[in-house]
């Protein structure tokens, strides 16, 4: 019997002993190599007992992402070696695609089979800093990847940057540039589909929450939609994200964000006390959803309307601020109150970003091929015009004002006139005029037969892309920046003479084909008025117009023949009325007179 108990009692012994082994050589941790690093070291002091004991001969490391509401996002496997492990050290490590939380598991094989798996894990990996990019329109996205490209520090392209862009057609996913990556709460695939902003946006915030419990000190710069300012409520507010951690950048959604402005301050000739009135309950808003007491955030489209109050706000809590819009002026941010908008007008938070001048310093920077790898501009609208070998017309409208006092239709007619079938003609309106994007102002020009592009996309991006569009239009930056003289083709509301005297338009003046002049106003200042060349051509078509069509509503048109061969004919004589074409002869000082 006492003999009986000795043996159990070294039994007991030598299994006490292989437990404690067993323990030891399960004794592993996962942990973040550094802040900023997304290096995994899995550290395995008792990596030497495995394969003495079990004869282990690999590894297989598998991190998850997984996203509280929908579940697993992300998954990458790792097999390795036993010897992959550092002898001295006991760890392995490997490079993770993304940061935030990973579910790591560890898998030791033998011979390809599995004799043990390691629990689920969480590991958070933290960064420094973080740009939190929320796009949810055309604009918002294109112009923050511009400013990726250039080098005006816009970005700071050292710190990882995070992307959730609702139009997520428009980046090549495969081909994001270093340090830039894709929101990791979704999936690939789900990526590239059709989800909601909202979603989209709740599961960013879960992921600014794990980058927040990776290292509470995280500075973040969000870059949100000023339409949908309640992105930073979600992302920022909802967090508790410490004052003086964040910065915020609001870029424009386009001409919606001329359009909110407007309606924000319109309704009154003392603007300064309405603002006022904003930031106050902007103020409120925020301290709401900070605390808890406020959870509906649907409430915050309100701030469609308080978007400017924002800055205000925002900086006085210590938070740097400003507003990308692509055209600070009082023709896009006009509303009563001057002074008031005088005041907007001057503010260095909100700065231009003309797309032109962004294409222009991309270019400058070298990174034209970059851009075009990364950014993915959708215009199959013109893909079926192509094939059936028709050439690409994009006439460029101007502001409210200037369509208002001297509309377009009677100039593109001409042109669909005297082109005919060889063109597919488009209408690219201001982006600046608002009123272009109403469905009505649409239909006359698709009746008869013009696309109707996004006004809020610039014209240089159709033609970066398109550099095969041929372009007609008012007077525009436009021109001076991608003028082109096989590509430029008629100018409204200019005489030549008009044309080469003004000093914005002289230097492309001598590009363009033809000039188009409305003849029953001679006093337009812009036209003829104060400029006698101009003057003398008038006069010299006037005498020139049927007697019977005197009264109609008639356009000069100049062919450049001076700089190019455009036409066999130096001028014609547009009806717009009747919709009739006159070849004129001769010259402005011995006469002209209709051709037979």
């Amino acid at each position: 019997m006492k003999r009986i108990l000795v043996l159990a009692g070294a039994l007991l012994l030598l299994l006490s002993l292989a437990l404690i082994a067993h323990a030891d050589a399960w004794d592993m941790t996962f942990k973040q190599e550094a802040l900023d690093s997304r290096v995994l070291v899995i550290e395995a002091p008792g990596v030497d007992t495995i394969v003495k004991n079990w004869g282990c001969d690999g590894v297989n490391v598998i991190a998850k992402v997984f996203n509280s509401k929908i579940g697993y996002t992300e998954e990458e496997e790792f097999k390795f070696s036993i010897s992959d492990f550092d002898p001295e050290t006991k760890t392995l490590k490997m490079e993770l695609p993304n940061f935030g939380k990973w579910q790591v598991t560890a898998e030791f094989t033998k011979k390809g089979q599995i004799t043990r798996r390691e629990k689920d894990l969480n590991v958070y990996f933290g960064v420094t800093k973080a740009n939190i990019v929320d796009c949810v329109a055309t604009t918002d996205t294109l112009i923050t990847a511009l400013k990726w490209y250039t080098e005006d520090g816009a970005i700071d392209t050292s710190i990882p940057t995070f992307l959730d862009i609702s139009r997520s057609k428009a980046f090549d996913w495969q081909n994001l540039p270093e340090n830039m990556y894709r929101h990791p709460m979704i999936s690939a695939a789900r990526n590239e589909e059709s989800i909601g902003y909202w979603k989209r946006c709740g599961y960013l915030s879960e992921f600014v929450r794990d980058l927040l419990i990776a290292n509470p000190d995280t500075y973040f710069n969000f870059y949100v939609n000023d339409f949908h300012l309640r992105t930073l409520a979600r992302l920022a507010w909802v967090n508790n994200i410490p004052d003086g951690n964040y910065s915020v950048t609001m870029v424009t959604d386009g001409s919606a964000s001329y359009s909110m402005f407007r309606n924000a301050y319109s309704g009154t000739d003392n603007a300064a006390a309405l603002h006022e009135q904003y930031v106050k309950e902007t103020e409120e808003y925020r301290t709401g959803v900070r605390n808890g007491k406020i959870k509906d955030y649907d409430e915050l489209t309100y701030l469609r309307t308080h978007a400017y109050a924002l800055l205000d706000v925002e900086e006085a809590h210590g938070n740097p601020v400003r507003w990308w819009v692509v055209r600070r002026s009082a023709d896009t941010f006009g509303i009563p109150d001057a002074d008031f908008q005088a005041k907007v007008l001057a503010d260095a938070r909100i700065s231009n970003n003309y797309i032109n001048n962004l294409l222009a310093a991309m270019s400058a920077a070298g990174n034209d091929e970059a851009f075009k790898t990364l950014y993915s501009f959708e215009d199959e609208i013109f893909d079926e015009e192509r094939q059936q070998g028709k050439k690409l017309m994009m006439f460029l409208g101007t502001s409210a004002g200037g369509e208002a006092n001297y509309p377009p239709m009677d100039y593109i007619k001409f042109l669909i006139a005297y082109f005919g079938d060889e063109y597919a003609y488009y209408y690219k309106g201001h982006p600046g005029n608002v009123q272009v994007e109403l469905e009505e102002n649409k239909k006359p020009y698709t009746d008869i037969g013009v696309h109707v592009l996004d006004a809020s996309i610039a014209a240089e991006l159709f033609t970066y892309f398109n550099p095969d569009i041929y372009v007609s239009g008012y007077e525009s930056s436009y021109y001076q920046n991608t003028g082109n003289e096989e590509q430029d083709v008629a100018l409204f509301r200019k005489t030549y003479e008009s044309a080469i005297a003004n000093p914005s338009i002289v230097e492309y003046a001598p590009l363009m084909d033809m000039f188009i002049s409305d003849m029953t106003v001679p006093d337009d200042t812009s036209t003829y008025a104060g400029n006698e060349d101009a003057l003398k051509v008038l006069e010299a078509a006037l005498k020139a117009v049927p007697a019977a069509e005197a009264g109609d509503h008639n356009y000069l048109v100049q062919f450049n023949n001076a700089n190019k061969q455009v036409c066999e004919y130096d001028f014609a004589i547009w009806n717009a009325s009747k919709e009739i074409i006159h070849y004129l002869t001769g010259s402005v000082y011995e006469g002209l007179s209709i051709a037979e």
